[in-house]
């Protein structure tokens, strides 16, 4: 789940059960997962045709400069 879902999973699980769609709440998230990734995309590849690339080497270092710091842990 990204995080502009998780900041507002809480009040769409409570607007779906205030329209009788509780069981259907997760499905919704997925999707606006599924959508706020794809804009991620689309804008990763505009950069990318732009010329604006991160070299290969600095994303590995941020990578693992996150890991050791526990950012990605659930």
């Amino acid at each position: 789940m990204t995080i502009e879902t998780a900041a507002i999973e809480p009040k769409i699980k409570i607007a779906m059960k205030s329209i009788g769609l509780e069981d259907r709440a997760d499905d919704l998230l997925n999707v606006l997962d599924e959508i706020e990734l794809d804009i991620a995309l689309k804008e990763s590849i505009e950069q990318c045709d732009r010329g604006e690339k991160t070299p290969a080497e600095e994303v590995v270092k941020r990578i693992r400069e996150k890991l050791s710091n526990g950012y990605y842990v659930k």
